[in-house]
């Protein structure tokens, strides 16, 4: 636990590193208020129930001092004291409450965007082996327990046992059987309750969790196929999932509510009964219960001060055992990843043309035997179209990873010009493609937001938004429109039809004006007629190196050379047009 506690203040940045420590000078002021209020009311005590005795004491000299001698003036001074110190004592803690909420949230959003960051910042081959859904829910909710589940709490139980300690000394200076007496029972009592409950915290905390996660799955995976779940009738099957996932849920948070907060209440009840039983015995032994007032008062006054600083410590280190559970996850990806440097800029403006060669590049995906591609060469001169042909598996989609270099390569390279292509450079020629799938992902926002794709509204530039919507043959469709550029287009694009889905990706692909663009099936999936339209928008593209993916070959006969991608290996077939004349 003190490695993963270490592992976490390390993730924060030197401003919540010291705001954690200015909390912590601030907690320790209210627990100084706090040891001096609950010291003040022994000697009020003392003064209302044995006068004599109080006259005689360190106190009463010292007001003394100071010209206090009448017993009303000093009765009302000390109760003074006291309920200023308690007032301040309980004003302070509001205060500790208001810095700790702060501290809490602000480092859930700063660790939200560092995770965030670095999630996206992971090469393409990290997102193959997660599921999104699990991601996000790392992100956005677990997050949140490095600061509010683990900082928060960790430096509540550094105040409180300062509180305690410091109580208990000054206790023990005023009155030793009764300080002891209570230090003991309740150290005893939540020293056992921990033994006991820290493993079943642990355990009952991972249920939570693997429940959270899977059932975070099923709703992502449920939304995401909604069109699907709706035309084959399965809400059914994915809320009878959604239950069964969330079935150990709250139980495991009843146990870790009931872990962390059942024990006060037995220890309330011993204290009490020990109160009266302490008062019962001095009635029957007919015992002076004057004399016994103040530190009966004091036990009691003590207590209710103690039993509540014991009693949250437990609770805040019970939270803290199974908020670590929790954040396992995150950690664990920050640890073997480590932290990420910052993505570059793309480059703004157009590139010129620029040669592109793979260069004998195998690639195996991890878990598989054969090889998606075996020492492929291929060269993209500038303003060349070159289509790539074949049927699904045969290593179509893998080849165009690499090229845009998602995927890294076993063996062989990329070369852009002269220049070889690694990871620390992959983005200069990533800036010079554009990208066209054959499913358009569609951001829940304006068609300007989506050709932009990644731009600020307000920084987009309209005059090459509308350019490359008139080159993707889409302007017109949009001028239509009533709020025309500023039109939602719904989660996924859903108010647009697939042939105006796809023209929206071609003019996204434009709008940077790349001399590359790049299409992964991007028609398999139109209508002859739609498909034709999307592909006569295509062979408008001047000056551009086009790379065609497709099953079709019709979709290829203006291709200057077409490969068939065949096992994972690269054979010319020839003229795009020469191929389809003889097809036909």
């Amino acid at each position: 636990m003190i490695a993963k506690l270490r592992e976490i203040y390390s993730l924060l940045s030197r401003a919540e590193k010291r705001r954690l420590w200015l909390l912590l000078c601030l907690m320790l002021l209210a627990t100084l208020i706090e040891v001096v209020g609950v010291g003040s009311v022994f000697p009020l005590l003392q003064l209302l129930s044995a006068p004599e005795r109080f006259a005689q004491g360190p106190v009463a000299v010292r007001l003394q001092a100071l010209g206090l001698t009448s017993v009303r003036e000093i009765t009302l001074l000390l109760i003074g004291v006291f309920a200023g110190f308690l007032v301040l004592s309980n004003l302070l803690s509001v205060l500790v409450l208001s810095e700790s909420s702060r501290f809490a949230w602000n480092n859930w959003r700063n660790v939200a965007i560092r995770a965030f960051r670095h999630y996206l910042q992971r090469p393409y081959g990290f997102f193959l082996g997660r599921n999104s859904a699990d991601l996000t829910k790392v992100v956005i909710q677990d997050s949140e327990f490095l600061g509010y589940g683990v900082l928060l709490p960790l430096l509540q139980i550094a105040a409180k046992l300062l509180v305690i300690a410091a109580l208990g000394v000054t206790l023990l200076a005023i009155e030793p059987v009764a300080t002891l007496l209570l230090l003991v029972l309740f150290s005893a009592a939540y020293g056992a309750f921990s033994l006991y409950s820290h493993h079943k915290v642990r355990a009952v905390a991972a249920a939570s969790q693997s429940g959270r996660t899977r059932a975070t799955r099923v709703a992502a995976e449920a939304f995401r196929g909604i069109k699907d779940l709706k035309i084959f009738d399965r809400s059914d099957f994915f809320v009878r999932q959604f239950a069964r996932e969330t079935a150990p849920v709250p139980n495991a948070e009843r146990s870790m509510f009931l872990l962390g907060s059942a024990p006060r209440y037995y220890l309330e009840a011993v204290t009490i009964a020990l109160v009266l039983g302490g008062l019962a015995t001095a009635v029957l032994l007919q015992l002076d219960l004057a004399a016994w007032l103040p530190s009966v008062g004091l036990f009691v006054v003590a207590g209710y001060r103690m039993l509540p600083l014991f009693s949250q410590g437990y609770l805040n280190l019970n939270t803290l055992l199974a908020r670590l559970v929790m954040a396992d996850t995150m950690l664990a990806d920050l640890r073997a990843h480590g932290e990420s440097a910052p993505a570059p800029e793309r480059p703004a403006g157009a590139a010129g043309p620029v040669r592109i060669a793979l260069e004998d590049v195998s690639f195996t995906y991890a878990g598989t035997a054969a090889p998606a591609l075996r020492k492929v060469s291929l060269v993209l001169e500038p303003g060349q179209k070159i289509g790539l042909l074949g049927r699904s598996g045969g290593g179509k989609s893998t080849l165009i990873d690499v090229l845009l270099t998602l995927l890294e390569p076993q063996s062989g390279g990329i070369r852009m010009g002269a220049a070889p292509i690694d990871r620390s450079n992959a983005h200069r020629l990533r800036s010079r493609i554009g990208y066209v799938p054959q499913s358009i992902f569609l951001l829940d926002r304006s068609i300007l937001a989506n050709i932009a794709f990644g731009v600020d509204e307000e920084d987009a530039d309209l005059p090459a938004v509308v350019k490359a919507a008139a080159q993707a043959d889409i302007h017109a469709f949009i001028a239509s429109l009533e709020l025309g550029y500023r039109t939602l287009v719904g989660e996924q694009g859903v108010r647009l039809s697939g042939g105006q889905r796809q023209r929206l990706g071609i003019a996204r692909a434009l709008y940077g004006d790349p001399p590359v663009i790049v299409f992964d099936e991007a028609t398999s999936a139109l209508d002859a007629e739609t498909e034709a339209a999307v592909m006569a928008a295509i062979d408008r593209l001047e000056g551009k190196t086009v790379v065609i993916a497709a099953h079709r070959l019709s979709a290829l006969r203006r291709c200057d050379a077409v490969y068939e991608v065949r096992d994972g290996r690269l054979i010319h077939l020839g003229r795009g047009d020469a191929l389809d004349r003889g097809a036909a």
